[in-house]
């Protein structure tokens, strides 16, 4: 068995002054390879002082080409650059089974059944909630066979995004089931709600669910979006940034005043203890 590690840039490469980033990747995939033919032709050496011809299973902790994500899987890059993904050709033929891990989704690598992620065997993040979570099984004596088991879920996941209402009424659809669930919240609606996250605790609290993460994704977007028209704000006043602020969040006008008055309170109030003695 080719017990293989993942491999660090310093262990099979070794630098140069004014490499190139492309000079560097290639550097890479070539000392990935040429391990891997190494370790595959010391195999055959042993393979042939035994009297029977034993499989030679490889491991492989990298990113292979071909290879499916989830977005938010934390799957994160192994090699300088962008990413170095591996071809098939890295590997020697010679290898029967080659078992890979990094990736969390269970797949076959270009539709191979003896070259395989088999993913991870627990959800890493929300994105990965819906899918089915497997080990495989291996007979050696049936042409590398191979056989998935499915994981059972013994700790639900769900996700939950829409606006104020809809969200409520989902947790109320889930607080009837009382089982456990570890849920994420995407908070979409346009409205402000001060209070956002005291009523979702609220919603839940006394019961199985834990909400683990609480966010709203629309609305940073859409100041991400509009952050190049807003000027330093040495250029405005604290009024006129609030107003930006309101601008920016969409603050529907009948919530306008109410805002501003209590901006203007707390404003007067900053300014009053900085001129106390």
């Amino acid at each position: 068995m080719l017990a293989v590690p993942y491999l660090r840039d310093k262990d099979i490469r070794s630098s140069e002054a004014k490499e190139s980033v492309e000079d560097k990747q290639n550097k890479m995939l070539q000392g990935i390879r040429e391990h891997y033919l190494k370790l595959s032709e010391l195999a055959e050496k042993k393979q042939k002082q035994r009297a029977i011809k034993l499989p030679l299973i490889a491991t492989g902790h990298l990113f292979c080409q071909g290879g499916k994500t989830r977005q938010g899987d934390g799957v994160r890059e192994l090699y300088v650059g962008t990413l170095v993904q591996v071809g098939l050709d890295t590997f020697p033929a010679n290898i029967d089974y080659l078992a890979l891990g990094h990736l969390h989704l269970p797949q076959r690598i270009a539709q191979q059944d003896n070259r395989r992620y088999s993913g991870a065997p627990l959800a890493m993040s929300f994105g990965e909630a819906n899918e089915q979570k497997a080990v495989l099984i291996i007979d050696s004596d049936k042409q590398f066979e191979v056989r998935e088991v499915a994981i059972p879920c013994f700790q639900s996941l769900q996700r939950i995004s829409g606006d104020i209402e809809y969200i409520l009424a989902q947790l109320e659809i889930l607080v009837t089931q009382d089982s456990s669930i570890f849920l994420e919240i995407h908070y979409q609606g346009q409205k402000l709600i001060d209070d956002l996250q005291e009523q979702i605790h609220t919603a839940v609290d006394g019961t199985q669910i834990q909400v683990l993460r609480i966010s709203n994704k629309r609305i940073y977007d859409h100041i991400l979006q509009q952050s190049s028209e807003i000027k330093t704000l040495e250029e405005l006043t604290p009024q006129q940034v609030f107003q930006q602020c309101l601008d920016i969040n969409e603050i529907p006008e009948d919530q306008r005043l109410e805002m501003e008055r209590a901006f203007a309170t707390a404003l007067d109030t900053l300014r009053s203890e900085e001129e106390s003695p």
